[in-house]
């Protein structure tokens, strides 16, 4: 069976973003379209789905290990994912955005007072984490017309693993380095 070519992969990270409907938005929300605040919804549920709903969503570390994360706060996920880079483990991703220790400190660091180390990552923390992330991304200037499709999509891989990482000449899966 033939894989699919780089330009249909890019194709479909990039429709990641169009089946969200973020481009062509009417101005009022008709009943078959999700209003515009739902839109970066749908992709972060897209992309939650990819990076962990075999893996318990919210509560999950990389690996398939149950963690009550709702019940630490950043400081201690933090901790944890230190501990588990200092024992050699594959990686440090937690959560149902699978996000590593770096990403998880820079945001921290970025983002002190939404963000204090004392907040608990719960559902509502991982959400809003991801969706900084989505908007570091690219968001915004995709919705604007400012960023391609492609280049929309090329950026989502650059962040999550999940979605396929393509070059001109390759294509693989992200690696986390965290």
């Amino acid at each position: 069976m033939k894989g699919k070519s780089n330009a249909e992969l890019v194709k479909d990270k990039a429709a990641l973003g169009a089946e969200a409907g973020f481009r062509d938005m009417p101005e009022q929300p008709s009943q078959q379209q999700p209003a515009a605040d739902d839109k970066p919804r749908q992709l972060l549920n897209y992309i939650g789905d990819m990076e962990s709903r075999a893996h318990g969503g919210y509560n999950n570390s990389y690996g398939n290990k149950a963690i009550a994360l709702d019940k630490m706060t950043l400081g201690e996920v933090l901790e944890q994912q230190q501990e588990l880079r200092a024992n050699g483990e594959a990686s440090s991703a937690m959560g149902r955005y699978q996000i590593i220790y770096k990403t998880l400190k820079d945001l921290t660091d970025r983002n002190p007072k939404d963000m204090p180390l004392s907040r608990v990552m719960d559902k509502e923390t991982q959400d809003e984490l991801a969706m900084i992330l989505l908007k570091r991304r690219g968001l915004d200037k995709f919705k604007n017309g400012e960023m391609s499709e492609e280049d929309f999509g090329h950026q989502l891989s650059m962040e999550w693993a999940s979605v396929p990482l393509t070059t001109d000449h390759i294509t693989t899966s992200g690696k986390d380095k965290g």
